[in-house]
């Protein structure tokens, strides 16, 4: 390392990162600014084992290379990271599930914009770009504002309070990323979701698969408004997160599709609390697989690990004057996790993991009574 009353330079050092070996060099530039220039390759496992809590750290296995940018302008530091990914095998759901051979480019920066404040700038590939912008509150960097765009195209620059996501991806599991999610981040997720207006050619949730989904929406005062239009959803549907919150849907098309292609997200721990929301929805035309039923209004209510599951209509549009109803159980089983729906000849569904699947079981018995009637 070389100093002069105005400069310095670094020719070329060696370290130690994560276990391997990585370059240093730079110096004083002509602007008055320091930049140094960092390369070298990581071992993932080397990562694991130096920083045992590295978000989705056991899903990635294999060895990349690696650069960073430092630029030091008045005792501040703006930094750049980027790496092909190449050598890294990803076993993360799609997108983001990838082969060591292929090449996803990764672009991480932080520009500092304020004495309380820095921008985080985010691309991976043509699958997500993202800016988000961050002030200081508390003695804590918190995301304030930003923008997060799907399926290629740059993030435009944030202009409101809230993080706002746009654009679609080709297929979308939101089953597992909820479960790898709760595993990786834990409840430490920051800044506010203030707004939506994606595309999904495919979007796995509740073990079914929806097709060419699209879904808007905003939220004020902790309500989520959100419209949805897709082959087998059309309507409006709105979230309040009060409590364990509240999904209300209004729905012109409600078709629950067979169960998802794609295997079962990890398993959860049985003895863990739930915490899902309170439903009650209402569609005009309500389908179960190729089943038509016509008219349906539903309620669900999670009591421990019971749903209190209420059919308070399911009316053929063939036959709008004798409508078939079906009687909820005041009380739920003793076995967790299961509840009783007395359907007409029905046998109760036992052993299902949300209330939608409970809900299909019982309205098929049904269908199949009264058919067979």
């Amino acid at each position: 390392m070389e100093f002069t009353d105005t400069s310095v330079r670094v020719p070329a050092a060696t370290m130690m990162i994560f276990g391997s070996p990585a370059t240093l060099s730079g110096g004083t530039q002509r602007d008055n600014s320091v930049r140094i220039n960092v390369a070298g390759r990581v071992n993932m496992e080397n990562v694991q084992r130096s920083a045992a809590n590295v978000p989705f750290g056991q899903s990635l296995r294999g060895s990349t290379d690696w650069k960073t940018t430092i630029t030091l302008r008045k005792r501040v530091a703006d930094i750049l990271f980027e790496s092909t990914l190449q050598g890294i095998a990803s076993d993360l759901p799609p997108p983001f599930g990838k082969a060591a051979a292929d090449a996803l480019p990764l672009k991480l920066e932080r520009i500092v914009t304020g004495a309380q404040q820095d921008q985080i700038n985010v691309a991976l590939g043509s699958i997500v770009s993202a800016q988000l912008q961050r002030r200081r509150e508390n003695g804590q960097l918190a995301v304030d504002r930003g923008t997060v765009t799907l399926g290629g195209g740059v993030a435009a620059e944030p202009e409101r309070k809230g993080v706002y996501i746009t654009g679609g991806l080709k297929s979308f599991n939101f089953d597992h990323w909820l479960a790898i999610s709760k595993a990786a981040l834990g409840d430490t997720g920051q800044g506010q979701l203030a707004g939506i207006d994606v595309k999904f050619g495919t979007l796995d949730v509740f073990g079914r698969r929806f097709n060419d989904l699209a879904i808007s929406g905003s939220a004020q005062a902790g309500v989520w408004q959100m419209t949805l239009v897709g082959r087998e959803l059309v309507g409006e549907m709105t979230w309040r997160s009060q409590g364990k919150g509240k999904v209300t849907a209004r729905m012109k098309n409600l078709v629950i599709p067979s169960a998802s292609p794609e295997r079962p997200p990890p398993s959860i721990d049985k003895e863990a609390p739930l915490e899902l929301p309170a439903l009650d929805i209402y569609a005009d035309n309500f389908q179960v697989r190729q089943a038509s039923l016509g008219k349906l209004e539903l309620t669900a209510v999670l009591d421990g690990r019971d749903w209190r599951l209420g059919i308070g209509k399911v009316q053929r549009l063939e036959d709008d004057q004798s409508p078939a109803r079906a009687r909820q159980r005041a009380h739920p089983l003793r076995r967790p996790g299961n509840t009783q729906l007395q359907t007409g000849g029905a046998s109760p569904p036992h052993g299902l993991r949300n209330p939608v699947d409970r809900a299909v079981s019982a309205l098929d018995g049904r269908a199949e009574h009264r058919d067979g009637a």
